[in-house]
């Protein structure tokens, strides 16, 4: 089985922030972090119960969007599900079974995903979400269910599928708004003050998934994806005549509104020229999820004069950005304190000056320099026998003379030999050439027959490796030696350890052994052969 990766990063409206999670989560019961750090929360085991709490705490009255997926187990008749909660103690974990590792927590507010049904508490008979608090699991409560039960998975009533499942979880602070989304469909909304009503006005909370197995069973795991926090836009004070840089990230799309006195309305960071105090609304959409959010520039102050265009040059030629404004400070994207600054490389070019501290104004321009090509793109140096390599001169506003007379950009190779284009451009004149040589094989593939999956960083996945040779691969499988399948991936390039097998077996190591291999292999030759052998797994 493949774990997707465990990552955790903090996205910001107005800048991006990574964090070490060497040290940010507290594992509890028999929760245990798996080889590539997915979180085991239970094994394939009756009465086992776990938990993992995400350190530090976040801030409720901020809005979040957390991305996660889940694994519900193999077992369709399996128990008994995972939760998400927001709780106050890191350590926190709940009853066994069917309370799912969360029951009795307080205070908390949590999102089940039950795959068990308990008649004591009114579960529906499919596999359900919904949104409860105070640690109850009782939809009978209506104070507590606070939202649901409904179908977790609407094209599918089990979702224990031996599946991973993404799931959003949508904290909107300004409108109280909790929404769960399964597989990027809208499951569940609920709308309250959940931190006075359920933390004691405290917005400080820790966020964690719990999970339990009871008379019946499954393996339960958690990978975290990433949590976006979105900090409120500033507002800002313009100088009349000037410009703001708005700045935005963490989306798919972007919409700013009004759209009159900006640039461009569709992009992350369009530059803002209102004449008159002027609030603009911002949607972003990251493909499930919309955010909004509002900024404010107020005009007042002194007036500035300057501004700067997009700007091509040759990369012998220069352009001087001038901002040089009366009692004023400068910082520019490049770091340069100066009222002037001379690009030396392709970059987008923002300044901020800051009027006596009345107010500031943005100019920016996307500076590139041309630098004419020094190889031609083949994306081989060798030839196969009857093969054609097609070398690529394409170039923009250039014309090509070939060293056999042709002036088109590509030239097609149908043996060995050198091979030259002269390239005339505006910015210049330059020659071009390269050596295709014979390649008699063109089927050099390397599989190796040992690995040693600890991960430690060296040698960890067994997989298919070349320089160049395999074009696609179309079916990779491991088999134990009496021919049961352990792994198989299908239609992928080689050198990617992501369809590698990582001796493992339904999220479980196997041990030191020799296990059978077969590869189907398409080479850059077009021939197609099949490759079997043996591989043993060292630990």
């Amino acid at each position: 089985m493949n774990h997707p990766k465990l990552k955790f990063t903090f996205f910001l409206l107005i800048s991006l922030l990574s964090i070490n999670l060497s040290a940010q989560y507290q594992l509890n019961g028999v929760a245990s972090v798996l080889d590539n750090n997915c979180i085991e929360l239970t094994p394939e085991e009756g009465g086992e119960i776990g938990s993992v709490w995400f350190l530090p705490k976040i801030n409720l009255e901020e809005s979040f969007n957390l991305t996660t997926n889940l694994f519900f187990g193999c077992n369709d008749d399996g128990a008994d599900g995972i939760t998400f909660v927001l709780h106050t103690d890191s350590t926190g974990l709940g009853s066994s079974g069917g309370f799912m590792g969360y029951g009795f927590l307080t205070p908390s507010v949590a999102i089940e995903f039950d795959t068990y049904k308990n008649t004591d508490y009114f579960d529906p008979t499919y596999d359900h979400v919904s949104i409860m608090a105070m640690g109850s699991i009782d939809h009978g409560d209506v104070n507590l269910n606070l939202a649901g039960p409904v179908l977790a998975n609407p094209d599918d009533e089990n979702i224990e599928d031996c599946e991973y499942h993404e799931i959003r979880i949508n904290w909107n602070a300004i409108g109280k708004k909790l929404q769960i989304f399964f597989d990027c469909g809208l499951r569940l909304t609920y709308t309250g003050d959940v931190v006075n009503n359920f933390f004691s006005g405290d917005p400080y909370v820790y966020f964690g998934f719990t999970a339990a197995t009871g008379g019946k069973k499954n393996q339960q795991i958690i990978c975290l994806e990433d949590l976006k926090t979105i900090k409120p836009l500033p507002d800002y004070v313009m100088c009349p005549d000037g410009s703001i840089q708005l700045e935005a990230s963490g989306g798919d799309t972007y919409q700013w509104a009004p759209a009159e006195t900006l640039n461009n309305p569709n992009i992350a960071n369009p530059l803002a020229s209102p004449t008159q105090t002027t609030t603009y609304m911002l949607t972003i959409t990251d493909g499930c999820i919309d955010f909004y959010d509002t900024l404010t520039i107020e005009v007042a102050g002194d007036f500035v004069d300057f501004n700067f265009t997009d700007t091509t040059l040759c990369e012998n030629e220069s352009i001087l950005l001038d901002a040089t404004t009366n009692n004023a400070t400068y910082e520019w994207s490049n770091g340069a304190i100066t009222p002037t600054i001379i690009p030396t490389t392709s970059a987008y070019y923002i300044v901020t000056v800051t009027l006596e501290d009345l107010c500031v104004s943005n100019a920016a321009a996307q500076i590139d320099f041309i630098e004419l090509p020094s190889i031609l793109f083949s994306g081989f140096e060798t030839i196969c026998a009857g093969q054609t390599i097609t070398l690529d001169a394409s170039f923009s506003d250039a014309t090509y003379l070939w060293q056999d007379g042709s002036t088109e950009p590509i030239f097609n190779v149908t043996e060995a030999g050198e091979y030259s284009v002269v390239l005339d451009h505006y910015c210049g004149t330059k020659t071009i050439s390269t050596d295709i040589i014979f390649d008699r094989s063109c089927k050099d593939v390397f599989i190796p027959n040992v690995f040693s999956p600890n991960f430690d960083g060296t040698n960890d996945y067994f997989m298919i490796l070349d320089d160049g040779d395999v074009e696609l691969v179309k079916r990779f499988s491991i088999t134990d030696r009496w021919g049961n399948a352990i792994f198989e991936a299908r239609n992928f390039l080689p050198n990617d350890q992501t369809y590698g097998w990582d001796g493992t077996f339904k999220g479980k190591e196997l041990g030191n052994g020799v296990y059978v291999y077969l590869a189907e292999l398409v080479f850059r030759d077009g021939t197609i052969r099949i490759f079997k052998g043996d591989v043993s797994v060292v630990r």
